[in-house]
């Protein structure tokens, strides 16, 4: 066969292989579509068909036909008496079957939802059977007034008890017996589940996923950026639907006259040229036999700041100075307005989410180019979901300034430190490592207790300098500079850390946060190993539980016995504590450590493990145990989640790298598919639990709590 037979022979061999996978990729999208439309009908709506299989009578209750108690009728409206506390509607002789009960009720202006508990007596039963069914109503949503009943027989009578708060009062115009249940075909959870169904098999089957990054290294960039844009609208999102629990304008926002701690009285502090708060203690403060004792100050009915250092009769902060002085303070100069703390923690957000798609990608170019597209995609998804920022995107407060700009300024260092090439192939860049270890050490005066990635990044400096003495053209000038360039910002914003925990507490190595005046006495508390382990499986290893309402994952702090006071930050919220290893599935690749550190170059081997453990596992670690003192709290899951996430792909990218045959990249691409959605809902269900109906505005809960019962169809 002639070179151009070939030719030809190859081109109509390429086109018949890219219209078999178009037309499998077509049926499949057709397949589905008709799949999801059977079910929308006939599945998700099947409580509108249920009235079909029975001899239903439909009746109308008024309010002048039902009997009353704690209620005020007024034009054919009654309304419940306030303060009264259960108020009581009975239909009596009604003795015909009931499929449904429909409950025309008004909620009241500050509750999005009204519970109506129904007793029933039915053939099998003549009494009340107290709680057979309980109707929530959502303010604005007519269909939720409508529930099935599964009774038996002839219904002779039923009662509904609402029970109220003394500032409560509910509106009902009437009772019916027997209403069909509206058919609704939701537009939106056809569309969710099709994009998650479609995005599953793309993933999956896809060719151009299939091929390695460096054999379509642009094709994957694109999607990396074009997720990484998904995830910073996101967080703009968040941010604005906390942001409705507050009012007012955006201008307003920033605008500001007054602000927090960190946003306005660090600032003025600074600006007046000291470091101590411009706050006065009151003198009966000092006059305490323990000031730090939060009972004493208590009992004394003493007016003083809440978490802030109380040190020989001043205010202090032991927040880090870093935002102050590279956001807060020049703002209000510039301005005379302080940042708003919602912004601040947003904007920290957003860098932080930006340099983790860097570091991250930073890291697939530099070893792992033949890994498979559809895993670095799925990694990068499941990484920027599990960092823990969310939970300070969430909720905004100026704690979450300390998280949000420390996870900003670490990212930033791990990228810069990653590009540098102090490891792996490339010539080394000085002057990012100089950013590096600028960007590491701002993490420090962020947030103190990220030191511990300034301490494990200085391996990668020392293989950095073996690599620089290696060089064929080295001299000690390029020795010098490269060691000024590497070491230089820690010794520089050490020292300045140093100096200003000296100028206000006598120490070098003291930050203050012993003296805060909040939870508990910090002076006196004591170390107590139990928990250290309760918090590292709060953290790590608490699974959540699954059940029938939205958003479906649940879990609960476990104390496991332990006696004594321990700290849990919203502790009564079902739904906050759950483990990293099962938020974030890939964790369990941390079990399978051996067998990818065997199949390393037996010279790479020790380098490899010292350049993962330390900042992937053994910095974090430290982290989980510090805790100990100050309790749990989810926002915490920042400082540590993502760089432990980051091991444990690594870990599994190298078995797939060395290990990676057909049969194995099927189970793989299921096994990360699988990964990447319950990863979505877990953590989903995480910030839900965290954020619902405390930090959304009375306006637009009721609106969330609509959209829940969409995807709850059988309710």
């Amino acid at each position: 066969m002639g070179l151009k037979s070939k030719i030809k022979s190859r081109i109509f061999n390429c086109e018949q292989d890219g219209n078999r996978r178009f037309n499998k990729s077509f049926r499949a999208i057709i397949v589905w579509f008709f799949i999801l439309l059977f079910l929308e009908i006939f599945v998700f709506n099947f409580n509108s068909y249920h009235l079909l299989f029975g001899d239903y009578e439909k009746r109308d209750y008024s309010v002048d036909d039902v009997y009353l108690t704690n209620f005020k009728v007024n034009d054919g409206v009654a309304e419940t008496t306030k303060g009264a506390g259960r108020a009581i509607i009975e239909l009596r002789d009604i003795n015909i079957p009931v499929g449904t009960i429909t409950v025309n009720l008004v909620c009241p202006e500050k509750l999005p939802e009204v519970t109506v508990k129904i007793d029933a007596a039915d053939a099998t039963y003549r009494e009340y059977r107290g709680g057979i069914a309980k109707i929530t109503v959502i303010k604005n949503d007519e269909r939720s007034q409508t529930i099935p009943l599964h009774l038996s027989g002839n219904v002779s009578k039923l009662r509904l008890n609402i029970d109220m708060l003394a500032s409560d009062s509910v509106k009902v115009t009437g009772i019916s017996v027997n209403n069909p249940i509206a058919f609704r075909f939701s537009a939106i959870r056809f569309c969710l589940l099709y994009a998650v169904i479609i995005t599953g098999y793309f993933l999956l089957y896809s060719a151009e996923m299939k091929k390695s990054y460096s054999d379509n290294q642009k094709y994957c960039d694109n999607k990396i950026i074009i997720i990484t844009c998904l995830f910073l609208i996101v967080a703009v999102l968040m941010s604005a639907l906390y942001r409705t629990d507050f009012g007012g304008s955006l201008a307003e926002d920033f605008t500001s006259d007054n602000g927090d701690q960190i946003t306005s009285e660090l600032v003025e502090a600074f600006e007046q040229g000291q470091i101590k708060l411009l706050a006065e203690p009151p003198a009966a403060l000092a006059e305490l036999d323990n000031p730090y004792d939060p009972s004493q100050r208590r009992e004394s009915g003493i007016s003083y700041l809440w978490d802030h250092v109380y040190y020989e009769g001043s205010y202090y902060s032991y927040y880090g100075i870093a935002p102050v002085v590279l956001l807060f303070l020049p703002y209000h100069l510039i301005t005379g307005y302080y940042f708003p703390c919602l912004w601040s923690v947003l904007l920290f957000g957003m860098i932080g989410i930006l340099f983790m798609s860097k570091f991250y990608l930073a890291i697939i170019r530099k070893w792992f180019g033949s890994l498979q597209i559809n895993y670095i995609i799925m990694g990068l998804i499941m990484l920027q979901i599990s960092s823990g920022i969310w939970m300070s995107i969430c909720r905004a407060a100026f704690y979450e300034i300390a998280i949000s700009s420390g996870f900003a300024c670490t990212l930033a260092g791990a990228y810069y430190l990653i590009t540098s090439n102090v490891v792996g192939e490339g010539k080394i860049s000085k002057a990012r490592g100089a950013l590096a270890a600028t960007f590491l050490s701002l993490a420090v005066l962020c947030r103190p207790t990220l030191a511990v990635y300034c301490i494990a990044s200085l391996p990668f400096f020392y293989y950095g300098y073996k690599k620089q003495r290696s060089e064929k053209d080295c001299n000690w000038s390029k020795t010098v500079k490269y060691l000024l360039c590497s070491l230089l910002p820690f010794i520089i914003f050490g020292s300045i850390q140093m100096a200003y925990n000296y100028s206000r507490f006598g120490s070098p190595l003291d930050f203050g946060i012993k003296y805060s005046l909040t939870i508990n006495d910090f002076t006196q508390s004591e170390f107590h190993i139990q928990f250290v382990l309760m918090i590292t499986y709060a953290f790590l290893f608490a699974a959540p539980y699954f059940q029938p309402q939205f958003p479906f994952v649940y879990s609960s702090f476990q104390e496991f016995g332990t006696n004594g006071y321990y700290f849990v930050d919203d502790k009564h919220i079902s739904g906050i504590s759950i483990g990293l290893f099962f938020r974030a599935l890939p964790m369990f690749g941390y079990f399978l450590s051996k067998k990818a550190y065997f199949l390393l170059e037996s010279t790479k081997r020790k380098k490899t493990l010292i350049l993962v453990l330390l900042p992937c596992v053994i910095a974090p670690l430290v982290i989980i145990f510090s805790v100990w003192e100050s309790g749990y709290a989810v926002r915490y899951n920042a400082d540590f989640s993502w760089q432990m996430l980051i091991g444990a792909l690594l870990i599994i990218f190298v078995l797939l790298k060395y290990l990676g045959n057909e049969s194995v990249h099927k189970i793989a691409g299921a096994a990360f598919v699988i990964s990447t959605f319950l990863c979505l809902i877990v953590n989903f269900g995480q910030y839900y639990n965290f954020v619902i109906g405390r930090y959304i505005s009375d306006d637009l809960t009721p609106t969330l709590y609509s959209l829940e019962r969409l995807i709850e169809f059988w309710r």
